[in-house]
């Protein structure tokens, strides 16, 4: 006896014990924790969701996580998100089109709302995968059961991408300054070498000159970056030559034994220009001496010398001056220098002269062109106006036609209502005249006075009166006459009831065949959507108008399907209420017609003899 009660104990033990495991591992509990890891960045808002209950029939029950952007700026966010089940299975999702790229959130954007079907991996399937020890048992009694015990989150990254476009768009402004002070140093610099360069130039002879120039005109069409070292390589190469023409001249004043010396003359433009190197063509101590026969003759050893330049400078660094007879004559260095700047001022006059009369000719090619311009769009606005007077014509002539064609469908109108009034008094004037010397006799069941009475009443547009009648003369005098008047007229009835039925069954069909055509334009077009957002991003434009489009022919199909149904539900004419009152009554109408014939035993009261008696009914 101890022994079996030690057994029921340890049953009792095992069924308390596999009652508290199942609970714990099958998980029939709806009580989800969310478990917000202390991860929240202050540029999202993230919450977590979850279906309720495991949904038996499809197998599933859906999880996710909502992201929302709190910025006004795009940020790049990777998320991880897991549903621990009642078993102990855990699933895990990421964010991204492909799980664990993560998913760039526009400004103020929040995913994971709509359901649980997003193509960016905000939801998961908890009993998509798992074994069988972690589903309900399907036998057991309580069906509002869930298979997840926790939801949780973690926030792998946040990136801000408009922040970073501004650091890194601040950094590019910050080189582009550097980069342009850096050039305006450089050019500062090259334009000092430039002058520096460009007065060693000029203290060169001219015939030295040349090469020099060409040299200094292509380094400006170098980069500013190359300019630095060509122009100290041009100032060695100058200091070099002037050097070398130092040494010569010292060597040409030792050989020389006479005071005299040849001049050098030069051009003394501010620029540095053109330097003639001339000879005088005498080498005796007395310039006065050969003034005379100079004087005679511009032109000395092939050289004429009234082109050759105001100002002049020989070798040993005396300046000279040209005469009025074009001969040289020795001037102090201020002189020479104050000729110089005063040469360099009428050729800065002459240049600004020159792009003054460049700028007025600018200006009056521009004034020019403003003219013609202005004629052009007076030409345009002229032609413009005609069209538009024209159109204005032609809209005006239309409005005419169209206000003249209301007023005519106006007169008409008024001229028909006048017709029907003068018709309709005639008619009313006519059934009362045949209701006053028809009426008696056809109560009485005269046939033509019935025919009479029907047509006043149908003069007078009374129907009713005139139905009522009829079927009075139908049930009073037995009118074959009104009978048929009858027949005629729920006829009638019944022909225009069969026209409607049809005429709902061709609408029905319309129907039908327009909510096909929707039903495949929404199919076609929301499959076209999701392929081409999913795997050509390209055309994700193409693809969203697609999809709407899709969209808005599923959300019309329905209506157009309910509107077919409605219409096929009026086509049988056999049940419409006023088809089988007018069906019923032609009915009776047409037994009255069918005459039947009887006969009977009768005693004659004169005589008291027996014969037949022949009835009709009709």
């Amino acid at each position: 006896m101890e022994r079996n009660l030690y057994k029921t104990i340890v049953g009792i033990g095992h069924a308390l014990l596999m009652t508290v495991i199942g609970s714990n591992l099958l998980a029939q509990s709806a009580d989800v924790r969310y478990n917000n890891l202390p991860q929240q960045s202050s540029q999202l808002n993230i919450s977590l969701k979850h279906e309720q209950f495991y949904n038996a029939w499809f197998d599933k029950q859906n999880a996710g996580v909502i992201v929302s952007n709190r910025t006004n700026d795009r940020v790049f966010v990777k998320l991880r998100f897991s549903v621990t089940l009642t078993c102990g299975e855990v699933r895990s999702q990421s964010l991204g089109y492909l799980s664990g790229d993560g998913i760039v959130l526009e400004a103020r954007q929040t995913i994971g709302e709509a359901g649980y079907s997003d193509e960016k991996s905000t939801s998961i399937d908890a009993a998509f995968g798992v074994p069988a020890s972690c589903r309900p048992d399907p036998n057991g009694k309580e069906k509002n059961v869930s298979i997840i015990r926790s939801v949780n989150y973690q926030v792998i990254s946040v990136e801000n991408l408009g922040e970073k476009d501004r650091q890194q768009a601040a950094v590019r402004a910050k080189q582009e300054e550097a980069d342009r002070q850096s050039k305006l140093q450089l050019n500062r610099e090259n334009e000092v070498y430039r002058g520096e360069i460009q007065l060693m130039i000029d203290e060169l002879p001219g015939i030295e000159q040349g090469t020099f120039k060409s040299r200094l005109a292509s380094i400006a069409s170098q980069s500013v970056d190359s300019q630095k070292a060509a122009y100290l390589s041009l100032q060695r190469d100058l200091t070099e030559k002037s050097r070398r023409i130092a040494a010569e001249k010292a060597a040409r004043r030792n050989e020389s034994s006479s005071p005299s010396s040849s001049i050098t003359g030069s051009n003394s433009r501010s620029s540095g220009g053109i330097t003639v190197a001339t000879t005088n063509g005498a080498a005796s101590g007395s310039q006065t001496t050969n003034s005379s026969s100079t004087a005679k003759s511009n032109i000395v050893n092939g050289i004429d010398r009234s082109k050759l330049p105001e100002l002049g400078k020989d070798f040993d660094g005396n300046h000279y001056r040209k005469g009025v007879n074009n001969e040289y004559q020795k001037i102090s260095a201020q002189d020479y220098q104050a000729l110089k700047r005063e040469a360099a001022a009428k050729e800065a006059e002459a240049k600004q002269l020159a792009k003054q009369r460049a700028a007025d000719q600018a200006l009056a090619e521009w004034n020019k062109y403003q003219q013609e311009a202005e004629a052009k769009r007076k030409q345009q606005e002229e032609s413009v106006r005609q069209v538009t007077q024209g159109l204005t014509d032609m809209a005006m002539n239309i409005m005419n036609d169209v206000n003249a064609s209301r007023q005519r469908r106006e007169e008409d109108a008024r001229q028909t209502a006048e017709q029907k009034a003068i018709i309709d008094k005639a008619n009313n004037e006519k059934a009362n005249v045949l209701l006053k010397y028809y009426l008696e006799d056809a109560r009485s069941g005269n046939e033509q006075a019935i025919i009479k009475v029907a047509e006043a009443y149908r003069l007078k547009q009374q129907e009713e009166k005139r139905e009522n009648f009829l079927l009075e003369m139908v049930n009073k005098k037995y009118s074959s006459a009104a009978t048929t008047i009858l027949l005629v007229h729920y006829n009638d009835i019944m022909n225009g009831v069969k026209q409607e039925c049809k005429a709902y069954k061709q609408r029905g069909k319309r129907y039908a065949i327009w909510t096909g055509i929707l039903g495949i334009c929404a199919y076609a077009g929301m499959t076209y959507g999701l392929s081409e957002k999913n795997y050509a991003p390209e055309r994700e434009t193409g693809a969203e108008i697609a999809y709407w489009t899709g969209g808005a022919c599923m959300l019309v199909s329905p209506f157009l399907a309910i509107a077919s149904a409605c219409q096929f539900m009026g086509t049988n004419y056999r049940k419409q209420d006023k088809y089988i009152n007018a069906k019923h009554v032609a009915d009776q109408l047409e037994k009255r017609q069918k005459i039947k014939v009887s006969f009977s035993p009768v005693i004659s009261p004169w005589n008291s003899s027996l014969g037949l008696s022949l009835r009709m009914k009709i």
